[in-house]
């Protein structure tokens, strides 16, 4: 992506990691691939399709590792036993049942570990205050190469508080100036498509990121993340008092909860030598080293 001026020019550049193939075996796919892929289908033509339940960018469970990565060999037997106990579960679960509800309930289920804190339950509609449909998306359209650099600066720092400012989270999904931009582009296409093939229907909406991820523990953040992000773009046409209103809007919704060691359990687990050791070969191979 190019930055002229005022303006944010789309581009095509794709760099991504990789989980390892035991991982991938599961059905967990990095944040990174997921990201970069949904991009790909940003940049495309989705919009175009009639099938408004086609999701651009989905993922039933993508993985950030922070510094795991970097600190297999040295975290502490906690970690070890929360990562592994994790791991089989996920093992003994079909790829296609994972999602938010599974993996939340995998980690409830895990008698290692422990909810950590209050869930974090929180949404948002950006803009905050819906004029007409054309007023909200007429500088913006299927195919524009570039962006006015005040709005989507306007749409990323909504993003931003719909996540709580959360500097690891934002760090963790990738979510990156790229993709506010082709998710603005196609938003707007989004609506105008929407208006267009369901006239007849009030309310009409699309998602356009769904994706739930697993943030493994590291040594600076000794604990599980389980988080969703969804954001939707709609288009309500409804008569008022004999008047026509149409409005539109991206409506997102973030959920998270972290889980942590319970102590009682860990405290008779450590002392379990061979359990330990399991615990460490089971990382290292699911891991690929």
């Amino acid at each position: 992506m190019v930055v002229t001026g005022t303006l944010v020019t789309l581009g095509t550049a794709f760099v991504v990691d990789a989980v390892s193939p035991k991982l991938q075996k599961i059905g967990i796919q990095a944040i990174d691939a997921v990201i970069e892929e949904g991009k790909k289908t940003l940049a495309g033509s989705v919009t175009e399709t009639r099938d408004i339940k086609y999701i651009p960018v989905r993922c039933n469970l993508a993985s950030s590792f922070g510094q795991l990565n970097n600190q297999l060999k040295e975290i502490d037997d906690e970690l070890k036993i929360m990562i592994s106990t994790t791991l089989r579960q996920l093992e003994r679960t079909p790829a296609e049942e994972l999602g938010w509800q599974k993996i939340m309930e995998i980690c409830n289920n895990n008698g290692a570990m422990q909810k950590l804190g209050e869930p974090e339950n929180y949404s948002s509609t950006y803009p905050k205050n819906q004029t007409s449909s054309d007023e909200n998306w007429d500088w913006i359209s299927q195919g524009q190469s570039s962006i006015d650099r005040a709005k989507l600066n306007e749409l990323q720092t909504w993003f931003v508080d719909l996540v709580g400012n959360d500097k690891d989270i934002l760090d963790d999904t990738k979510i990156d100036l790229e993709v506010f931009a082709l998710l603005m582009s196609k938003t707007g296409a989004t609506v105008k498509s929407l208006n267009s093939l369901f006239a007849a229907k009030e309310y009409n909406e699309r998602t356009m990121i769904d994706i739930s991820i697993l943030r493994f523990p590291d040594i600076e953040h000794p604990y599980f993340r389980v988080y969703r992000i969804e954001l939707k773009a709609w288009s309500d046409c409804s008569r008022k008092f004999f008047k026509q209103k149409d409005v539109s809007a991206i409506s997102g919704k973030f959920n998270a909860q972290k889980f942590g060691p319970r102590d009682s359990v860990m405290q008779k687990l450590q002392k379990n030598h061979d359990f330990v050791t399991q615990a460490k070969n089971d990382i290292l191979a699911m891991f690929g080293l």
